[in-house]
């Protein structure tokens, strides 16, 4: 418990002290409290919606030559795509399998990357009979 509580934020370490110390005698069940505090205020969906979309388009566009940011922006879509696996998350992620959702990602890669996504969408759509593939 020290150690998550270590690691959190100002306004969620407080709410986890206190936790903490109303189950001083039952530390199971502080934790579970605590996990349970942090999923109701952080785990929201729209909440992590909109810290996912707002870290991606904050991202930068990338340059031919920004290899070790290609790395950071596959992490971000790492997690957008296991968020669109989380049946909680699905609905909202799902955003990221249209048109609206893809182009402003896809616009984020160099020129190149950019040119290969649009071949394999055109494949995609001619294999698949679908109007636009998905992000992932």
């Amino acid at each position: 418990m020290d150690l998550l509580i270590k690691w959190l934020g100002p306004e969620s370490k407080r709410s986890a002290i206190s936790l903490k110390n109303a189950n001083v005698s039952d530390p199971t069940a502080g934790m579970a409290s605590i996990w349970e505090a942090l999923e109701e205020r952080n785990g929201a969906v729209e909440s992590v919606y909109h810290s996912v979309l707002t870290k991606l388009q904050s991202f930068p566009k990338l340059g031919a030559r920004d290899s070790a940011k290609l790395y950071d922006f596959c992490d971000i879509l790492g997690e957008i795509q296991a968020l669109k696996n989380n049946p909680v998350y699905s609905t909202a992620f799902s955003y990221f399998d249209s048109p609206v959702g893809v182009a402003p990602t896809v616009s984020k890669l160099p020129f190149n990357l950019q040119e290969k996504w649009t071949n394999v969408a055109s494949r995609y759509k001619k294999y698949n009979n679908s109007a636009f593939p998905p992000l992932a």
